[in-house]
């Protein structure tokens, strides 16, 4: 990695740019049994860089293990925000603007990377399940303790758990139409024998930690799967189409 970072510096160089060696800093991912070494060093332009065991890349905290709980704990600050200001002005708004506002607001929130991070264990995630159901409860005037279920289905909002499989499923069928980079596509092959109806299935392999589980190579294989057959045959729909129709069966399944 020192050798290629002299060919980049070499490179800006040639090219009237510049490194500021002082805000570059390096991250490095492991698994618990399995860590990198106390004496890896980093050097750019003879400054050694600083290694950070989180950072923020286009507006998601990355962790050196993966577990997203820094990222869902900012979130969760910022839904408690917009859930307060709901909470003020269920009584003054009429539903359709405190819809908008948590469309605006909260849902944007939650579905920005999910694809990414929607994989974090349960015990983050339920902190979020919790904040999106006390935000739905304020948008249709309901008591505190009211069965969410009906709501979201009346609103036709996707809990958190069913946008991430939307998301996950919306992620493959980039594939089936081509749309998807071809780094990506390869690493989600699938059976190709049409003589059964798991023909168009991804090819799970066999993992053998849970850290291998919450992959997104392999939630996006899960989650398609588990589709039924009619819908993972359709190849004639744009990406939003196809993505409408995977709302409409969920909020089927919802009540």
């Amino acid at each position: 990695m020192n050798n290629d970072l002299i060919v980049i510096s070499e490179w800006f160089q040639e090219n009237k740019l510049a490194v500021n060696e002082s805000k570059t800093k390096y991250i490095i991912f492991f698994t618990k049994y399995n860590p990198p070494p106390e004496n890896f060093q980093i050097i750019l332009n003879g400054t050694e860089l600083e290694r950070v065991s989180i950072t923020k890349f286009l507006g998601v905290f990355i962790e050196e293990n993966l577990s997203w709980k820094s990222h869902v704990n900012y979130i969760c600050s910022r839904l408690n925000k917009v859930t307060g200001v709901l909470s003020r002005l269920k009584h003054q708004l009429p539903t359709y603007v405190l819809l908008t506002i948590y469309n605006s607001l909260f849902s944007s929130l939650i579905l920005y990377g999910i694809s990414v991070w929607g994989c974090s264990p349960r015990s983050h995630l339920d902190r979020l399940v919790k904040l999106q159901k006390r935000a739905i409860r304020h948008v249709a005037a309901a008591k505190y303790n009211s069965h969410t279920d009906p709501i979201f289905k009346k609103f036709k909002v996707l809990k958190l758990t069913d946008a991430y499989h939307l998301q996950c499923c919306k992620l493959f069928y980039k594939k089936k139409i081509r749309t998807l980079h071809s780094y990506h596509a390869s690493r989600l092959p699938t059976a190709e024998q049409r003589r059964t109806r798991q023909w168009n299935d991804v090819i799970i392999s066999r993992h053998t930690s849970i850290f291998q589980t919450q992959s997104i190579n392999y939630k996006i294989g899960h989650c398609w799967n588990t589709l039924p057959f009619e819908i993972k045959t359709i190849e004639s729909l744009c990406e939003k189409s196809f993505a409408g129709t995977i709302k409409k069966i969920v909020l089927i399944k919802i009540f």
